[in-house]
């Protein structure tokens, strides 16, 4: 397997190409009118678990006419790949066209290996920045994944997302280019200063080429969310990822990010409403989150989700 980036000219410095065969975009593709059935068949999917109904629904929805093509081009580009495979790959595998069932076994072990990877570097990282005692909290990537998901394979991921005080961003990407890493951009102290004003995020490479991004805000300036990240920092677990014990947001505090990061997208990938399903599993935690976000409002243009009043 191997895993590239290309360097652009997005905000850390890096655009991440992370294509998968039957797709050239991460961004989702039209659908037409007749290809409906295979779109209830992927949200069907959308969920760590069948239940009774939606497993008899599965089935019958699998006695259609299906366009695969354009059906796995769908799962890939809003995420449900994994999903997908999880519950048709294992459930349903006499239903499906045997080029159907091996490639998305393929698409889950690719996904499952490059998860891997990107576990083995979270963990490296940790290590690295705890020994200058650099606190940072990882809340997307393969954390997510074991936290909502229980099984890192279960969710795709392209990158680590790293949230870290702004105090100690100067000092993390010193220590992690100590290490070998490549910043998106060469920046005297007074310029990276600037840059943690005035941004939200910065992007490293890795030696093995994994991007790391930096964010010391959930979304850019030019949001104007009126939310200090310092209450991110709050209330913070540990879940065990490998073996290893790393740190990871609340249930609620994650809960708020993933509304309003899937607002700042303006929801167009499915996979963030599964993130949403999965993390909001109790009354409890939407009231914890409620309370976290009650002064976050939505947007004319909607790019925000949570209106709390």
């Amino acid at each position: 397997m191997s895993v590239s980036f290309q360097e652009g000219t997005s905000v850390t410095g890096f655009s991440a190409d992370f294509s998968v065969a039957g797709s050239s975009s991460r961004h989702p593709v039209p659908f037409r009118v007749e290809t409906l059935p295979g779109l209830e068949l992927l949200l069907c999917c959308a969920r760590r678990r069948l239940d009774a109904d939606l497993s008899a629904r599965v089935g019958e929805l699998l006695e259609q006419r299906l366009d695969w093509d354009v059906l796995l081009s769908l799962a890939n580009a809003h995420g449900l790949s994994p999903l997908l495979y999880w519950h048709l790959g294992r459930n349903f595998s006499q239903l499906l066209p045997s080029s159907v069932a091996e490639g998305l076994q393929d698409l889950f072990q690719h996904n499952a290996r490059r998860n891997l990877l990107l576990t083995l570097e979270l963990v490296n990282l940790l290590k690295v920045l705890a020994s200058k005692n650099i606190a940072v909290v990882p809340f997307k990537g393969p954390t997510l994944a074991e936290a909502l998901y229980g099984n890192i394979a279960l969710r795709q991921c392209t990158d680590l997302d790293i949230f870290i005080r702004p105090d100690d961003l100067a000092a993390g990407i010193e220590t992690l280019v100590s290490e070998g890493y490549t910043p998106g951009f060469q920046l005297s102290p007074p310029q990276q200063a600037a840059w943690g004003r005035s941004h939200y995020e910065y992007g490293l490479l890795s030696p093995s080429g994994a991007l790391i991004e930096f964010q010391w805000a959930i979304v850019p300036r030019y949001f104007s969310l009126p939310l200090s990240t310092e209450q991110l920092w709050q209330g913070l677990r540990t879940i065990q990822i490998g073996g290893v014990d790393v740190p990871a947001l609340s249930p609620e505090n994650l809960l708020l990010v993933l509304c309003i990061h899937g607002g700042k997208h303006r929801w167009n990938r499915l996979v963030w409403l599964s993130d949403i399903e999965r993390s909001s599993s109790s009354m409890q935690i939407w009231t914890g989150t409620m309370l976290c976000g009650k002064h976050v409002h939505t947007t004319p243009n909607g790019c925000s989700c949570l209106v709390c009043r």
